[in-house]
């Protein structure tokens, strides 16, 4: 028993290590269906019936039934290569370091998953939910070493006539099949059209000003030979452009360097697979510019890159949308992935009010498919994703769409369900909709809205950062510490663009991360993550003053909730060596 669990290399996740030898044989179609011991085990009717019964405005937060979920591995594993939905998305969450070693496996072979729903009603609580519960690999008592993982599910009453219990059906193939672009356009016309917050937004006849290069795509449908950069102070474009987030990865691409700006300009060659699906992708839409940062900024020039840097915001504020190549690791990685044909699970319980049907919500969908995936980790994708009107990402297993009244997936088309919002907007920055942040307003002052969604908003006519704002800075900048940069020197430039959406006057002074007006509390960040005997990670060239969260590589946090000023500034002020 102990051997088949030795540790192997597993392909799904570009050689990431897990603790077992064995890849799951899924089949072409992902059932929507439970295996016997999830629907045994977590859906029993008298366990969700109490928790139902909770008045509506009574806060509540229980920790109710709990029991075995598979006892042992083979049983799992069976339920995964059946496609059971639960199983199978616990499966897909296994990280890098969880392990069961043939030490501890003694200690779990019955006892090999746990679950535990745990009931929550009240003020501010969709009244549809019915509950929570999370499915665990591995131990819970605290006196065992084997690391576990949770997955987290709510279940949300179906409620016809409410756009985020409407779901549709994964199509077999890949997110380059002709329902997936359909899906892709109809967000992008519902959006210019009918959007009040967002259609007066760079739309496909709207641009008012344009970067210094682009790449043109003429409309014959040969990939490489049509394309060509352009000046656009020479050559006026016609029409919108498209911009393009993407990790860089370590693999060699073509870029744009001085010795070869005239070659570019005849025509551009051998583009990585990345660069060729986004001018499909383009093609598609009907765009005939695109506009790529390493194509776009001469790569050789110091000075190219600083003016360049300095109109970021701009770049990304005034394209039709953004596309994000959120799956892929490097430019060949591409936008486009094969995947199984599903839908979303759905349960039938007694739960109040007789038989009812409830949506199996993953509460983890956004985090699993968009904050953890590898785009994101990049620092200079925050800026990116937030400035741009709309983003369409290209994640591995479905389209999501973000602007600022939707925030969607092909699973989800009409909205993704309230209880993924929730985890969104957890997760730092996002809710609903993108954060109002980027709205063409820059007079207009960010507020934090009420009721649990906390979607931002803009109150016009108010031009100093307030408490409020300062908030919203914070959890941006909690966000972006967390990334990484392949230049630590691109820290200050790589958020520069967002500096200067909220340093609206010359009043509200930007001290490398830090508001003047609000110095005492932008002083009282720590390290998130921070070993006490370890010393702090510093960069290799000093780049802000030490009394900076950015002076450092390392995640920081500001609670700002628990900072009162003691002191008072009598003066602060930094020197810049370039723009931004």
């Amino acid at each position: 028993m102990a051997n088949s669990y030795a540790h192997a290399t597993n392909s799904r996740n570009g050689g990431d290590t897990y603790p077992y030898s064995w890849e799951p044989d899924f089949a072409d179609e992902v059932s929507s269906d439970l295996c016997d011991t999830c629907q045994n085990t977590i859906f029993k009717d008298e366990m969700w019936q109490e928790m139902y019964n909770w008045p509506d405005d009574w806060i509540h937060d229980w920790f109710g039934e709990a029991g075995i979920h598979h006892r042992s591995y083979e049983s799992f594993q069976s339920a995964v290569e059946r496609g059971c939905y639960i199983c199978v998305a616990l499966y897909n969450t296994l990280p890098v370091n969880f392990s069961v070693t043939t030490g501890n496996m003694d200690s779990v072979k019955n006892e090999f998953s746990k679950w535990r729903i745990s009931g929550i009603r009240g003020s501010g609580i969709d009244s549809r939910n019915c509950g929570r519960f999370s499915v665990k690999l591995g131990s819970w008592a605290s006196t065992e070493k084997l690391r576990h993982i949770s997955m987290p599910f709510e279940l949300l009453r179906i409620d016809e006539k409410a756009t985020d219990t409407r779901f549709e059906a994964l199509t077999l193939g890949s997110t380059n099949s002709m329902e997936a672009w359909n899906r892709a356009s109809r967000w992008i016309n519902k959006c210019t059209t009918e959007h009040g917050c967002c259609a007066h937004l760079t739309s496909s006849g709207s641009v008012t000003w344009y970067p210094t290069r682009l790449i043109e795509i003429s409309s014959n449908d040969e990939p490489e030979k049509h394309i060509r950069l352009i000046e656009t102070k020479d050559t006026a474009p016609s029409g919108p452009y498209i911009t393009l987030s993407h990790c860089w990865g370590n693999a060699n691409m073509v870029r744009l360097e001085r010795s070869k700006l005239e070659e570019f300009k005849a025509s551009i060659s051998n583009l990585p697979k990345t660069f060729n699906d986004l001018i499909l992708a383009a093609r598609k839409f009907g765009v005939k510019y695109v506009w790529i940062d390493c194509l776009c900024i001469v790569q050789d020039e110091i000075s190219d890159w600083h003016s360049e840097c300095s109109t970021m915001d701009r770049v990304y504020r005034n394209a039709f949308f953004n596309i994000a190549a959120t799956a892929s690791r490097n430019s060949h990685g591409g936008l486009f992935f094969d995947r199984p044909k599903s839908k979303p699970c759905t349960v039938v319980l007694s739960a109040g009010r007789g038989r009812e049907t409830f949506l199996l919500v993953d509460t983890a969908l956004f985090e699993k498919d968009i904050a953890d995936s590898p785009l994101l980790k990049r620092g200079w994708i925050l800026q990116e994703r937030l400035l741009a009107p709309r983003v369409l990402h290209f994640a591995r297993k479905q389209l999501f769409w973000e602007c600022k009244e939707l925030c969607a997936s092909e699973t989800y088309p009409y909205g993704l369900p309230s209880a993924i919002r929730r985890d969104v907007l957890q997760q730092g920055l996002k809710e609903n909709g993108k954060d109002s942040l980027v709205k063409k307003r820059p007079l207009s002052l960010l507020k934090l809205a009420s009721h649990s969604f906390g979607r931002l908003y803009e109150v016009e006519g108010v031009e100093e950062i307030d408490q409020e704002e300062v908030k919203s800075w914070y959890r941006i900048v909690k966000a972006y510490s967390q990334t990484s940069l392949t230049f630590t020197s691109d820290k200050l430039p790589a958020l520069s663009g967002i500096a200067k959406f909220f340093q609206r006057t010359p009043r509200n002074t930007y001290l490398a991360g830090i508001w003047k007006a609000h110095l005492p509390v932008g002083l009282a960040w720590y390290c998130s993550s921070w070993v006490q005997e370890a010393p702090l990670p510093q960069p290799e060239k000093c780049r802000a003053p030490t009394w900076s969260w950015m002076s450092i590589d390392n995640p920081v946090t500001i609670d700002q909730h628990y900072a009162h000023p003691i002191l008072r500034i009598l003066d602060a002020q930094t020197s810049a060596t370039t723009v931004d």
